[in-house]
């Protein structure tokens, strides 16, 4: 086998393959394959320490999940744990699970939770993971359905001082002044009275630079509830990227009041992503939305255009 074509692959050139598996949805079992190509494949895997950060967290036993996040060496993990996975752990039906997540948790770099807010030890399970020492913790993904009866969330995000970005689906409680570090914030929601909490939160952020606002039928969301927002202002002077995803069509009609609430003075760009395609112009847009000299408008064909609005 010393003189075959696969042997004599340059390593570089065996690198640029793993990179491109990376990519697949079956990447893990690639990886696991082409380590048994031949000797020279399995040294170049074992070096590309970024091919094992993600371990499968929900399915693999704890001594492969061990072995795993070994092999990554010092890269920062990213741990996504499923509604089932949560409960296991919370009713201490899977220790040994628990104890391999937490051994990890100052290698963890992006931290991915599907949280069931009507379950009482998932909730304490969920506060107690974030309690762990984190340095390196730099993406939190909070999500799951928000139901009426939805227990409270509490987060000490103050005690992650590398978090940068923070993704959620609901608005949980949060520490006052706890946003400090974060820079990038992404929300979904479906009803526009869960808005001005957030944005509460949000405004403890100073440091903000661009949010994400996910809404399927805004339009609707304001139509019922015209006065969901109340007259304290939130002011984001750092905030200079703003996108918005949803039902825009309906969303422009009622975005003079959001901006009546939410002050943007150095908003610099503006993505939109419309569920639907919309009617008015780019220009029309821009100035029913920014208070400045310019604005970028970007519609959901992918196209990325610049036009000049007038102060208003």
């Amino acid at each position: 086998m010393a003189t075959s074509p696969i042997a004599m692959l340059p390593p570089e050139l065996m690198r640029d393959i793993f990179s491109l598996v990376a990519r697949t949805a079956e990447w893990r079992r690639a990886t696991l394959k082409l380590s048994q190509v031949s000797q020279g494949f399995r040294r170049t895997v074992l070096d590309m320490s970024r091919l094992f950060t993600h371990a499968d967290w929900d399915d693999w036993a704890p001594p492969l999940l061990d072995l795993w996040c070994q092999r990554a060496r010092a890269q920062p993990l990213t741990v996504r744990l499923y509604p089932w996975t949560l409960d296991h752990l919370s009713t201490g039906k899977d220790p040994e699970r628990q104890a391999l997540l937490e051994s990890h948790s100052r290698r963890w770099g992006t931290l991915d939770l599907r949280v069931q807010l009507w379950d009482r030890s998932v909730i304490g399970l969920v506060e107690r993971l974030l309690q762990c020492a984190c340095p390196a913790l730099h993406t939190l993904s909070l999500s799951g359905p928000n139901p009426a009866d939805a227990i409270p969330l509490h987060l000490r995000l103050d005690i992650l001082p590398s978090l940068r970005t923070l993704r959620l689906s609901w608005a949980p409680p949060v520490s006052s002044a706890s946003l400090a570090s974060v820079t990038e914030v992404e929300y979904q929601y479906k009803d526009s009275r869960d808005l001005p909490r957030f944005l509460d939160v949000v405004s403890s952020c100073n440091g903000i630079q661009r949010l994400t606002l996910c809404n399927w039928d805004f339009y609707r969301a304001f139509a019922d509830h015209p006065n969901a927002f109340p007259v304290t202002q939130v002011v984001l002077p750092s905030l200079t990227h703003l996108s918005l995803h949803g039902d825009l069509a309906g969303m422009i009609l009622r975005l003079d009041q959001f901006l009546i609430y939410c002050v943007i003075p150095n908003l610099e760009n503006l993505a939109l992503r419309p569920y639907r395609w919309i009617r008015e112009t780019g220009d029309d847009l821009c100035r029913n939305v920014v208070r400045g000299s310019f604005c970028s408008y970007r519609a959901y064909s992918g196209l990325f255009c610049r036009h000049p609005v007038s102060p208003v």
